[in-house]
């Protein structure tokens, strides 16, 4: 999980390893330099900023020993681009605001077609969808800029994730299908695990 968020990852784009680095934890107690902006930033932010990601991978490489590569093969993918309806994206109310692009998982199970975003791109939606998805979602809509949107709920008995993420897609206006195209992947070459301080 570590490696994922310092780089930005969903599992499908790791690869390699030993057994251990996905059952043993471990507690982690950093803190930023005095002349961070991380500093100012609270933990509860929805994503790591560049900063952090970047703190993080120096972690791994310092006390895991943490050594990879990077490489680029073709799979399956969703290509995300416009669709024929209106597009349901409203500019940002407050641009400075951490980046958010959820679809409302209810109790029960529930995905009901609520779902929510602000101040977020295209290529941070196709991100979520495809943490949804398990699968990479390729933005390929062309559109640029950042925006808040809201969907309310309209499928209250839907339980599937695939089917309620597919809804929310085509009434933000946009449109996924399936394809094959380029996957960025990381292979971990070493990892050890840390002696405790």
């Amino acid at each position: 999980m570590l490696i994922e968020v310092a780089f930005n990852l969903r599992a499908y784009q790791l690869e390699g390893g030993p057994a251990w680095i996905n059952s043993q934890q471990f507690e982690i107690r950093a803190v930023p330099p005095e002349n961070s902006p991380s500093r100012s930033i609270p933990v509860q932010n929805v994503e790591p900023t560049p900063e952090q990601r970047l703190m993080l991978q120096s972690l791994l490489v310092d006390r895991f020993g943490f050594k990879f590569h990077t490489a680029t093969k073709e799979g399956e993918v969703y290509i995300l681009t416009r669709g024929t309806k209106p597009l349901q994206l409203k500019p940002p109310k407050d641009p400075a605001s951490d980046p958010r692009a959820i679809v409302y998982l209810n109790q029960g199970g529930i995905v009901d077609g609520e779902a929510e975003g602000t101040n977020t791109t295209t290529d941070y939606m196709a991100q979520k969808f495809s943490s949804y998805l398990q699968l990479p979602v390729l933005n390929q809509t062309g559109i640029t800029g950042s925006y808040d949107y809201y969907l309310p709920p309209d499928d209250p008995d839907n339980k599937d994730m695939m089917i309620g993420v597919l809804n929310v897609v085509d009434r933000l206006g946009l449109k996924l299908k399936r394809s094959h195209g380029p996957i960025q992947s990381l292979i971990i070459d070493h990892i050890e695990q840390p002696s405790a301080n």
